[in-house]
């Protein structure tokens, strides 16, 4: 009934650059299972034979931590284990005792880094890839934070943590928006580890930590820009094609870009004159009018016409029928390159800088410079202020929506 507990590198899943994840391995009864700890280390800077971090390893900024951490969750699981086995759960496998064991003693979960990066799998597994994405830049963030240091606990996380985040990322030049997006991401991950029982509720440190909020600016093009915009032509298929993604979205009445690449050709009424599709982010049913503008630019875009397009067919030359990931990656890489271009073309016209995301707010403040009334629109487009805007849009009507989207339209 002995049991063997010991670090190992796993050399099963052996990373690009050589790293592989360090686990303890647990063999019991001819069975053996592995606990993951959440770390990847090199075979150079591993002792396999003291189980313990090299002190010559730069990987962390303290390697006699480090090490201290290892032996103390090696030795609680081996007394949670060895306490398992006393009370009549001899007759489990490897593979069960560790499961017993790990949520006896909370190492596991009580792991910053590791309960973030298995919040970061589940998200990958019900295709949300956005808020996925956000969680991965918190984890690196974190990480770059503590010099590669991954041995961090939920109740290590206190006001002076924030605090000192806060003044490390503001002293890097970096503004008080992306730190508002960084410290809300982490607030929210510390609300589901205390949901899961991970984290405790008297360690919550945002009961004394506010964050900062930032006068966000969102670029809105001018009348004047839009024309110029659309009164352009670029030689570089690259830059014409941005252009026309941009527009495309502001006639698509702001369009968010998940949303323009996601359009199949079964959106498109069979009489080509409405649009109707659910917005990813939000669940909401929207039907808008199809203005020639926007036909004209997809078939720019795509090569051939709006009739062309199969129902199950996307309707822009973004995406084919691949898993959700490799879809994900390549909507974002597509709208990094836009924008790219956006950024040059911006140039080129004297414009200033414009992403594909402000479309939506160009297209806002155009209708509202065009006299619609402000019960229909409000000129900030923040996160709630989106969806509060999308709700008066829609409390109009299409019939009503679409005159005004004829009438600004038509005077660009």
């Amino acid at each position: 009934m002995s049991i063997t507990l010991k670090y190992v590198l796993d050399t099963r899943s052996t990373k690009s650059n050589g790293d592989r994840p360090l686990k303890l391995r647990l063999i019991y009864n001819r069975s053996s299972a592995h606990i993951s700890t959440g770390f990847y280390l090199s075979p150079k800077e591993w002792d396999d034979t003291k189980e313990m971090l090299k002190s010559s390893s730069k990987r962390v900024e303290n390697v006699s931590r480090f090490n201290n951490e290892l032996i103390k969750k090696k030795a609680e699981l081996n007394d949670s284990i060895y306490d398992l086995l006393s009370k009549g759960f001899s007759h489990l496998t490897a593979a069960q005792l560790k499961e017993k064991a790990e949520k006896k003693t909370g190492n596991k979960q009580d792991s910053f880094f590791i309960f973030l990066k298995e919040q970061i799998e589940d998200l990958k597994e019900a295709r949300r890839f956005g808020t996925a994405d956000s969680y991965k830049s918190l984890y690196n963030k974190i990480k770059n934070f503590r010099n590669g240091d991954l041995t961090l606990r939920f109740h290590e996380i206190d006001y002076k943590f924030l605090s000192d985040l806060e003044k490390v990322h503001l002293n890097k030049g970096s503004n008080l928006g992306s730190l508002g997006v960084y410290m809300r991401t982490l607030r929210a991950v510390y609300n589901k580890a205390i949901k899961n029982g991970v984290a405790k509720l008297e360690d919550y440190p945002f009961k004394q930590y506010t964050i900062r909020k930032s006068d966000a600016k969102r670029t809105a093009l001018s009348q004047v820009e839009v024309k110029k915009l659309i009164d352009s032509f670029f030689e570089s298929k690259v830059l014409e094609d941005a252009k026309n993604y941009y527009l495309l979205s502001f006639f698509l009445q702001g369009m968010n870009w998940m949303d323009m690449c996601l359009l199949k050709g079964e959106n498109i009424s069979s009489d080509y004159e409405r649009i109707t599709y659910v917005r990813h982010k939000t669940g909401k049913r929207f039907s808008i009018k199809f203005f020639k503008q926007a036909k004209e630019i997809i078939e720019n875009l795509s090569g051939r016409s709006i009739s062309q397009i199969g129902k199950n067919e996307f309707v822009l030359p973004i995406l084919n029928h691949e898993p959700d990931l490799i879809a994900a990656h390549r909507m974002a890489n597509k709208r990094k390159k836009v924008n790219k271009a956006l950024k040059k073309i911006g140039e080129e016209l004297n414009i200033d800088h414009f992403t594909i995301y402000t479309a939506r707010h160009t297209y806002a403040t155009s209708l509202k410079r065009n006299g619609t009334p402000t019960a229909a629109i409000q000129e900030g487009l923040g996160h709630k202020t989106e969806e509060m805007t999308q709700t008066y849009l829609n409390s109009f009507g299409n019939e009503v929506l679409d005159k005004y989207n004829e009438e600004m339209f038509n005077d660009l």
